[in-house]
């Protein structure tokens, strides 16, 4: 910008800046611009009608095309006027659609913007009952999918349980579901980076969580903008999860190992049954004989034993596990701090509950369920 070829020369561009939710475009190159001085230059990088700006210098295009526009023009004019600070190169990010876009009016947009997404809301998700130290997706009970860093976050897959469940259950009218996309979070925008954004979503979520546990009498939510594209898959059938909490109580006789395998491999997951031994005489084996109705089964979880909760950190809780375990195991010549462990199980069974009401009854028969029991 600093060239004496450059001196008293602008950039030659017309913007397109009639729609905020899409970039910024190149409306026409004009013939005696610095622009076009680039495009015969770079005939292999040429800015043409119709290519996107999403992004002058440092600053990023985000759902603001009108204001966006005003900050390119302005990084032009500290440049040119050789500001102090400024940089004296303009640098424009371009990406091109595969198809040209055209100047709307208003009607035209909105309806442009009712054509690509079926709803845009705001979601408030209290961070009552959160756990601390609780990881983002584990708490929130999703997936998000950030792999295409220009597109928006978007829901990948939801789980049952988790603070999204619960919202989604206390407003059906506006249920957040996979396939949606995140585009603000508090006050923060997504701005074309979906792997900041996602970092500043998961920064937000740590906040909240932690005026959650710092005694704070104010209510603690985490404020979402959702917009569904019409594109998204919404019409698999919903989920309906069972979850069942069983005691077992284990009277330890002999020396015996408790006789399962524990699967603690995601430390941020709750313990699971991977095996159960069917050897005789293994606590676990002669409780399920005794107890057919409320038996140890493989994929449930354990969430307490004697008095110790599962409090997000699955190989310590393990250790603990076996340390209860050891205390109460008989051994020879040893006198033991008791001869019984309780433990705390959860069962979930996943279901899917189909849309149509027509479902017949012998297929729910043959699922192994009842819609709504």
């Amino acid at each position: 910008m600093t060239s004496a070829a450059n001196e008293g020369k602008s950039v030659g561009v017309t913007f397109d800046m009639d729609t905020d939710f899409q970039p910024v475009s190149i409306l026409k190159v004009k013939k005696n611009g610095i622009l076009e001085d680039w495009n015969r230059a770079h005939p292999d990088k040429a800015v043409m009608v119709g290519d996107e700006v999403v992004q002058v210098n440092d600053i990023k295009w985000h759902a603001n095309s009108q204001t966006f526009a005003e900050r390119i023009k302005g990084q032009f004019l500290a440049a040119k006027n050789n500001k102090p600070g400024a940089k004296n190169r303009l640098a424009l990010y371009i990406q091109r659609p595969r198809k040209e876009r055209v100047v709307r009016y208003q009607a035209q947009r909105e309806d442009l913007h009712r054509k690509l997404y079926s709803a845009e809301f705001d979601a408030e998700i209290s961070m009552k009952g959160v756990l601390p130290r609780e990881p983002i997706h584990q708490a929130m009970g999703w997936r998000l999918n950030s792999s295409v860093d220009w597109q928006p976050v978007s829901v990948e897959k939801l789980r049952a349980t988790g603070l999204i469940a619960k919202y989604n259950k206390e407003h059906p009218d506006a249920k957040i579901r996979a396939g949606d996309e995140i585009i603000k979070v508090n006050h923060i925008q997504w701005h074309h980076s979906s792997t900041a954004f996602a970092e500043r979503l998961g920064s937000q979520f740590v906040a909240a969580q932690k005026r959650e546990h710092s005694g704070s009498s104010e209510e603690n939510v985490l404020k979402l903008r959702i917009r569904r594209p019409r594109s998204a898959h919404n019409e698999a059938p919903e989920e309906q999860v069972y979850t069942k909490y069983y005691t077992v109580h284990l009277d330890l006789k002999d020396s015996h190992k408790l006789g399962w395998h524990l699967n603690a491999s995601n430390d941020t997951s709750l313990v699971t049954v991977d095996k159960i031994m069917s050897k005789k005489g293994h606590p676990i084996a002669m409780y399920n004989a005794a107890n057919p109705t409320n038996a140890v089964q493989v994929g449930d979880n354990v969430v307490r034993v004697n008095n110790v909760t599962w409090h997000g950190n699955a190989k310590k809780f393990v250790e603990r596990i076996d340390k209860e375990f050891a205390r109460a195991r008989p051994r020879k010549g040893g006198t033991p701090h008791s001869t019984s462990l309780e433990l705390l199980m959860m069962r979930r069974l996943v279901q899917p509950i189909a849309k149509e009401s027509g479902l017949s009854r012998s297929r729910q028969r043959r699922e192994g369920f009842w819609a709504g029991s």
